[in-house]
């Protein structure tokens, strides 16, 4: 079916995320509303769920026609919005299949939906079918079929934008699914990579969305990269592929703790949520809350690419911000439409994680948008395929070809060596860290002497004499760390009783260290010498009056300033190296007032929410405000908002302690 200037024109990348209609009666703080809702954060937004009865599409709570007024409002502060209705489910599916088996209930049903999805102002249809099974494909694909040229009829005749059509659909495998009549009739496909292991397996503990297969249990080759792939290959373009991220957790009770651990055994599924009061899962808002409570330590898991949390008595397996924004990362190295998340409201809407509200959809945000380039995905496509080697006539040096997908570590891996070996046999090529399909890299085989020419130690090695012993940190012998897979610049400062800075200062030619790489060496220091101050320090002497705050993990700047009884303005004046403080690290030393006058300002007041100045009125940006909820609680539209700050363009980016115009 050929594209036309009528279809629908998504904004890309995709960034969708569905909206639940019963969160309006959860408890315990999960209640949530469509007056909860950010627009500016998503793309597209799919209203869940409507009912099919006698063949119509209607409404089916109570409130909905209401509901569905305020999502479409929703477009007032957002005009690229799309906002779409979705029939199906977990609970409503039987009502599509009735629809789909019978052509003349077919009918009704297409007529039903183009007539009242006008009336109520949506952009299209979402058919959530959980699950067709192969019996059912024939039937699921004349369904899709059946609603699109009813779509297109429609465009013709009134000569207005078609209605969209887009599909949730699981795994290939199931046998319900058409790849090409999918491909054909929807505009996009929502993969719901989630749910691939659960409570189902009572007693196995793995994760329900994994990015890359791991070792543990019977569904470790259900993961995220492989289930996009086998859409890609059955014939799904790309560009139409959304893939789902799951705003909750799954998890296990745990009889013995030390199981607490993907292939571990759990003695059932995880006791009810306070808020969904559903067995077996938790909402991403509910596990915050539960980890700072318990005192757990979420624990990022370099094999899956996913984060999991162990308390003496549960194991979780979720997605956090890091993991959302490794999983985002992926998705954009790999070219996929994008990505969509089931579902709204159980993000941390409120911020009581203390990340501010909304971190998730925030996550995706700035990853697809570029903001945030500290997420870069370290694998994009795996293979198990021989390497292509070839041997250079003349020299008998042998070279990788690279191939789509390769990096720098991996090819060292497949050879037996060291990044730091294969870089050496590559001088002339800047670190490997940029490198292309068709580049070749020059490889050594895995013979013993490749070891030696290079003048490295083995790959296991995490700890070696490095060729200086010389110190310039006061303390007794330097020695070096060879990084390993799952390494961050903080975890090894803390490892020898360092600081991040007194790391980063005995390692100049590497940055800020966010970039680090396995093979990597780093200098560091085996033993103190008594002096400086240590990771567990939170405050110590500065220059002059002032004194100095070692940066905790969880700390913002925001914070650190309140805490300290200042303004964020007045910190940033403090630190003028520093920007605008959004990136702080553990180990930093952030610059504190002492006796004296403030830099920036006199006041140790921390910042009243809102105030005059002049003839105007203003309002002081808080941890977790947005320009859309600061317009809403002053009555005005975000457009109004981003006119009255002329300088700010589109207020996306606002920060604590920032004054905004009201007036």
């Amino acid at each position: 079916m050929a594209a036309s200037s009528d279809d629908p024109d998504f904004e890309l990348p995709h960034r969708g995320v569905y909206f639940p209609n019963w969160a309006q009666y959860r408890k315990a703080n999960g209640k949530f509303t469509a007056q909860d809702v950010d627009p500016t954060l998503c793309t597209y937004l799919i209203a869940a769920f409507a009912k099919i009865e006698n063949n119509q599409l209607l409404p089916f709570e109570w409130n909905d026609e209401d509901t569905f007024r305020t999502l479409i409002g929703l477009k007032k502060q957002n005009p690229k919005l799309k906002v779409l209705l979705a029939v199906g489910g977990w609970t409503l599916s039987y009502q599509v299949a009735a629809v789909a088996a019978s052509p003349d209930a077919l009918r009704t049903f297409v007529t039903s939906a183009v007539v009242n999805l006008r009336k109520w102002g949506f952009d299209g249809l979402d058919i959530d079918w959980e699950f067709p099974k192969e019996e059912d494909r024939e039937r699921f694909s004349a369904m899709l079929k059946a609603i699109r040229i009813g779509f297109e009829s429609e465009q013709r005749q009134r000569g207005v934008k078609r209605l969209a059509l887009t599909v949730a659909v699981h795994l290939l495998s199931l046998g319900g699914y058409d790849a090409a009549v999918i491909n054909e009739t929807c505009d996009i496909v929502n993969l719901m990579t989630y749910d691939l292991h659960g409570a189902w397996n009572p007693t196995s503990i793995g994760h329900h969305a994994p990015l890359f297969k791991g070792p543990f249990g019977e569904d470790s080759t259900n993961n995220v990269a492989d289930v996009a792939k086998s859409w890609e290959d059955a014939g799904v373009a790309k560009g139409k592929i959304a893939v789902g991220l799951p705003f909750y957790g799954r998890g296990w009770n745990l009889s013995d703790p030390q199981e607490g651990q993907l292939g571990g055994i759990g003695s059932g599924p995880i006791v009810a949520s306070r808020c969904t009061e559903e067995t077996g899962n938790w909402p991403y808002h509910e596990i915050v809350t539960r980890i700072r409570e318990s005192g757990a330590v979420p624990v990022y898991d370099d094999t899956v690419k996913a984060t999991c949390v162990a308390g003496k008595d549960f194991w979780m397996g979720y997605d956090d911000v890091s993991s959302i924004k490794g999983k985002t990362a992926w998705v954009k190295a790999n070219h996929y439409g994008g990505v969509f998340a089931w579902e709204v409201s159980q993000d941390d809407f409120a911020g009581l994680g203390g990340a501010g509200k909304f971190p998730l959809l925030c996550a995706i945000r700035d990853v697809l948008a570029g903001r945030d380039r500290t997420a870069v995905p370290r694998e994009t496509t795996t293979s198990t395929s021989i390497p292509h080697t070839i041997t250079q006539s003349g020299t008998g040096t042998k070279f990788h070809v690279v191939k789509p997908g390769d990096t720098a570590y991996n090819i060292a891996s497949q050879y037996g060596m060291t990044l730091e070996q294969l870089r050496n046999l590559n001088l002339g090529k800047k670190n490997l860290e940029l490198i292309h399909p068709g580049d070749k890299i020059a490889i050594d085989g895995t013979s013993p002497a490749a070891a030696s020419r290079t003048g490295s130690s083995s790959v296991a090695a995490h700890v070696v004499s490095p060729s200086s012993s010389s110190s310039s940190s006061g303390r007794n012998e330097n020695s070096v760390h060879v990084v390993q897979s799952g390494d961050t610049a903080y975890n090894i400062a803390m490892k020898y009783g360092m600081t991040l800075d007194e790391i980063r200062r005995l390692n100049p030619g590497k940055g800020t260290m966010e970039m680090i790489h396995p093979g990597d060496k780093l200098i560091i220091s085996s033993t103190a010498s008594g002096s400086g101050a240590t990771s567990t320090e939170h405050a110590v002497a500065g220059p002059g009056n002032g004194k100095w705050h070692v940066v905790q993990s969880g700390d913002t700047a925001y914070n650190i300033a309140l805490t300290n009884g200042i303004t964020l303005v007045q910190l940033r004046a403090l630190n003028p190296g520093r920007g605008t403080m959004e990136m702080i690290h553990p180990g930093d030393r952030i610059a504190l007032p002492g006796g004296g006058a403030l830099v920036g300002g006199s006041s140790s007041a921390p910042p009243v929410a809102s105030g005059s100045a002049g003839n105007g009125k203003w309002h002081t940006v808080q941890s977790g405000d947005t320009a859309y909820n600061i317009a809403l609680k002053n009555g005005m539209t975000l457009d109004q908002l981003r006119k009255l700050n002329p300088g700010r363009g589109t207020m996306e980016m606002i920060h604590p302690g920032d004054r905004i115009a009201l007036g």
